[in-house]
């Protein structure tokens, strides 16, 4: 590129020259380039002999000629080192991007493999971190359970919430640590709520027949936990119950009553309500001859008094007080079940 714009620049100057000196076109000399130990050698080869006017320093056209080649010849010479030394500094910068480009794929590569075993990690993680979620709460259920065994739950709900569905008996701590000691009772698991249910010593249907005294036949009721401990079940329940019946041949009511856990006299029957109602034929309305309870008719045909007490501040019944079965044709049956608590 150099060597043609200074080829050029002869090229004008030359023609300017001989147009002054009216010299034919095909005169006009012919710049040649030869390389001559690797380097760049301008001649001239002019064909005539006339001078052009106006020539600085009264030279000769040709002197003047071969002057001004040999100063553009040195002058693309420069042109062309210059040229050549920024080739090799832009082939050197291609070189360099080249190898920073190969550089950059490796790092990419590099970085790829790495984000894919990273997202690899993360997930193996999370899947450990549910594994140990799930064998934490696994060792929160076992520790409950084996306390549940060892010192009870708090009632039947919570041993059916831990996969006991079969009824069974089943140790319960209802006021927990510092209360009342863990006892066992009966969990129905058929009830939704389950139901828990206490036994006690007098739960056969039995007759009474000898004493006339109003309460003279006296039944102590036993259950399978302590006073203490049934009340504790008794505060943790949604509800609780105990089934009492008095079958009567002649033998009123009025004679019969029930004591409560503090041994207070109750005089109202199963099925009724403390201070309102005695029995359930009262509550009901179907008492015979206006009475209170059917017992109290007190004749010669079999009838029976019968519900449940539920009034929790007074379970369990602590004895029965029965009597008027003194004479030849008075005698009575009374059935007393277990306690019962939803919980």
């Amino acid at each position: 590129m150099a060597v043609f714009l200074a080829l050029q620049m002869i090229g004008v100057f030359l023609p300017f020259c001989y147009s002054q000196t009216n010299v034919d076109a095909t005169d006009r000399p012919t710049p040649q380039c030869s390389f001559e130990n690797g380097a760049c050698a301008y001649t001239v080869t002019l064909v005539h002999e006339k001078t052009c006017p106006q020539v600085p320093g009264g030279q000769t056209s040709d002197t003047f000629i071969t002057n001004a080649v040999i100063e553009q010849s040195k002058f693309t010479q420069s042109l062309s080192m210059k040229y050549d030394n920024l080739s090799a500094t832009v082939k050197s910068l291609e070189n360099k991007n080249l190898a920073l480009n190969a550089r950059v794929d490796v790092l990419d590569r590099a970085q790829n493999q790495t984000h894919a075993e990273l997202t690899k990690l993360t997930k193996e993680r999370s899947k450990y971190t549910l594994w140990l979620a799930r064998l934490e709460n696994e060792n929160k259920v076992l520790k409950q359970f084996m306390k549940g065994y060892t010192q009870g739950f708090q009632s039947c709900s919570e041993w059916k919430e831990f996969g006991q569905t079969d009824s069974g008996n089943f140790r319960v701590d209802p006021d927990g640590p510092g209360g009342a000691p863990y006892f066992d009772v009966w969990c129905d698991m058929t009830t939704s709520p389950p139901t828990a249910v206490i036994h006690h010593n007098r739960e056969a249907r039995t007759r009474v027949k000898g004493y006339e005294a109003a309460g003279s036949y006296i039944v102590p009721i036993v259950y399978e936990a302590t006073t203490n401990q049934i009340v504790a079940l008794l505060n943790v329940s949604t509800s609780c119950q105990q089934f009492l019946k008095w079958e009567c041949y002649h033998a009123t009511l009025k004679d019969q009553w029930w004591m409560s856990r503090d041994g207070a006299k109750m005089t109202y029957w199963g099925g009724g309500k403390p201070g309102k109602y005695r029995c359930t034929c009262q509550k009901q309305g179907t008492c015979p001859a206006g009475k209170e309870c059917n017992c109290d008719v007190n004749d010669a045909a079999w009838r029976a008094d019968s519900g449940y007490l539920t009034d929790k501040a007074t379970l369990p019944v602590s004895e029965l007080r029965l009597g008027d079965t003194g004479h030849s044709n008075e005698q009575g049956y009374y059935t007393l079940g277990p306690l019962k608590c939803i919980n």
